[in-house]
């Protein structure tokens, strides 16, 4: 079994061995480390292990009379404990404004140097967190945004449950124009002799 844990401290548990004298202790092996635990079956082990793939632990069972039997088969096992890299957001650019109420949503891989990255989180409403599966690195909503400000965020988790940093950026979707401009002068139905008149209208505003 080739397993990925982030406890740098893992939980071992094994099924007891049968003796006609009787089982008196285990003894396990967790890479170098060689201890014996008695008559436990199962146990938080004590000493961290350093990141890392190629970590191995097996089990060997001694009865009341001192004989040992056959060291267990060797599983193995990887550590890590590190988050991956947050990820490049690539599309949309920072502060965009647009249109497009279903822009799609683009960032570059993370990278994680243990176990890889498993996939990323997106939120872009708040409270709402999409699951996109590595290795894909986009994402387009389901469903039209609504008009209004937004800030889009990116997170990388890892194949033994890390999570890196959040990137993020902020959006805008408006499909509304401006209010009309207010003209302001000339007044409506002016006579004027001036061939070169000064038009002059109030600010549009735009919500």
């Amino acid at each position: 079994s080739n397993s990925v844990t982030n406890d740098s401290t893992p939980f071992f548990s094994w099924t007891p061995a049968t003796d006609m004298n009787g089982v008196s202790s285990y003894i396990i092996q967790v890479n170098a480390k060689v201890t014996n635990v008695g008559l436990l079956t199962s146990l938080n082990w004590p000493f961290t292990i350093v990141d890392g793939s190629g970590r191995f632990w097996r089990i060997r069972a001694v009865d009341t009379a001192g004989n040992t039997n056959a060291v267990s088969s060797s599983w193995s096992f990887t550590i890590d404990t590190a988050g991956p890299g947050a990820p490049v957001l690539v599309s949309p650019a920072g502060a965009a404004v647009m249109t497009n109420q279903k822009p799609v949503f683009v960032w570059n891989k993370s990278s994680d140097a243990t176990t890889g990255v498993k996939e990323y989180r997106v939120v872009i409403v708040a409270g709402v967190t999409n699951i996109v599966s590595s290795p894909a690195t986009n994402f387009t909503p389901g469903g039209n945004l609504a008009e209004g400000a937004y800030s889009w965020q990116v997170q990388a988790v890892d194949l033994a449950g890390n999570r890196g940093g959040w990137s993020s950026r902020t959006f805008t979707i408006d499909r509304t124009g401006p209010n009309l401009p207010v003209l302001s002068s000339p007044p409506d139905l002016t006579l004027t002799k001036n061939a070169s008149p000064n038009l002059v209208w109030n600010r549009a505003t735009d919500a």
